[in-house]
């Protein structure tokens, strides 16, 4: 089983979370997408972030009936600052034998990657996959010179282009694939705003997440 991890807070869940874990479960064709709410983010201010069950309920609650998404918690059970290496780990040593693991990052953080946590270790454990910026989608020469400049530049230059495959080997670490599709522009943050403001939002997200954040009087 082919399965991609997608972290975030998810605060909230929208459409282009949903839009991304699609993308890339087209780009390859994977059997499955993990959705992985974070308990505390590294790199993220903790202000306005709703509650761990909030979030993973608005995540249930968008994901629906859908059998190829599923909510992954480990980060919420393990509670502290969630780092992707961590997960990773755990999750490869739960993976059943044969299955493979995908990690799913966005253009932008992908290009953040070498200030996280162990970031060497993640590119040699897992493969990754790289979703296009929202509202960039045609564009697969530039996103392709980017990676690449960053990857030689910032992590090892052995990293070579294998245009068959749509994606950046290396001898030691996994591919790097290059999803060139993007998922919808929207924002958590404008979604926030919109909230604390009284703008409507509910065109950004799924409508059980809307039902949910007016029901429990999140981010007002």
């Amino acid at each position: 089983m082919r399965i991609g991890i997608l972290g975030g807070t998810f605060n909230p869940i929208h459409h282009g979370h949903l839009g991304a874990a699609r993308e890339a479960m087209r780009c390859q064709a994977l059997d499955r997408v993990w959705l992985v709410p974070s308990a505390l983010p590294p790199h993220k201010s903790s202000r306005d972030l709703a509650g761990p069950a909030d979030r993973s309920a608005m995540i249930d609650l968008a994901i629906g009936g859908d059998p190829a998404l599923a909510c992954c918690t480990i980060e919420l059970q393990r509670g502290g600052p969630s780092y992707t290496i961590d997960t990773v780990r755990e999750l490869l040593a739960r993976l059943p034998a044969g299955g493979a693991l995908f990690f799913i990052a966005g253009l932008d953080a992908f290009l953040e990657i070498d200030t996280w946590r162990a970031f060497r270790d993640l590119l040699r454990l897992v493969a990754t996959i790289v979703i296009a910026r929202a509202g960039r989608a045609g564009a697969p020469r530039e996103m392709q010179a980017a990676v690449g400049d960053f990857l030689r530049r910032r992590v090892d230059p052995g990293y070579r282009w294998e245009a068959a495959a749509g994606c950046f080997r290396h001898g030691e670490n996994r591919a790097v694939h290059l999803c060139a599709s993007s998922p919808p522009d929207v924002s958590a943050t404008e979604i926030r705003r919109r909230v604390k403001a009284g703008l409507p939002y509910d065109h950004l997200l799924p409508p059980p997440v809307a039902a949910h954040i007016q029901r429990k009087g999140l981010y007002r």
